[in-house]
């Protein structure tokens, strides 16, 4: 079970505890991680809630570019608790997950009792419902952080940010390589592609923020809009 330091929740790495759910014992993933799963006790097969299925489907379905980005099936326990990752072998897949309904936080209005990540490392919401964004994200047809997408599940409006976010990261990743290969000769030119690549940087870290945000919205209306993110 996981401690409380200075009497502030612990930031969830592989956890297994005990809180207020119909199935009380949560399995959290590894830090960073997508999918919880629940349990009656410590003993019985745990299972991940039913409005997770869109997502587990078609992060499953991005499965080849997880491949092309180094993710191997095994790194499937990046995504989800262990319990749950060892059980989805390639063939098996998304078929080898157990699913209850309504037994997730996001369903029950709960607050979980690990978190995410430290405060200030993202938005104010990150922290507390992180792997409910991710999860958002997925069921958008949106690998996190990744930048791919599932083309006739991504709405046009997500794609479109996501190609942009996807431009402007490529931009900057080859402006980067530029400045670092030296192919800057004259007077001067130096400095003007670092103030090209600075601004590049700004502008795909807006993008980030910008898609993140409106993702983060749709999951703040699934938990009732004016509920306090806050961990008490």
């Amino acid at each position: 079970m996981a401690q409380e330091a200075a009497g502030k929740p612990v930031v969830a790495d592989g956890n297994v505890v005990r809180e207020a759910l119909p199935l009380p014992v949560v399995y959290y993933p590894a830090l960073f991680g997508t999918f919880l799963a629940f349990a009656p006790d410590g003993r019985s097969r745990p299972a991940l809630c039913a409005c997770a299925r869109p997502a587990v489907e078609h992060l499953l379905r991005l499965r080849p570019d997880l491949l092309r980005l180094g993710v191997t099936p095994d790194g499937l326990e990046a995504y989800f608790p262990a319990a749950v990752a060892r059980r989805m072998t390639p063939s098996g897949g998304a078929s080898l997950v157990r699913y209850v309904s309504g037994v997730c936080h996001q369903c029950n209005g709960a607050t979980p009792s690990l978190r995410y990540c430290e405060d200030g490392l993202a938005s104010s919401l990150m922290p507390t419902f992180g792997w409910y964004v991710h999860q958002t994200h997925l069921r958008l047809g949106i690998l996190p952080r990744r930048y791919t997408w599932l083309e006739e599940v991504c709405p046009p409006g997500y794609r479109e940010q996501v190609q942009a976010t996807q431009r402007l990261e490529r931009d900057l990743y080859e402006q980067c390589t530029r400045l670092l290969d030296g192919q800057f000769a004259r007077a001067g030119e130096h400095s003007q592609e670092l103030e090209r690549m600075l601004e590049l940087r700004q502008r795909a870290s807006t993008a980030r923020r910008n898609l993140r945000a409106k993702i983060e919205a749709v999951v703040m209306q699934e938990l009732g809009g004016d509920r306090s993110y806050a961990h008490a």
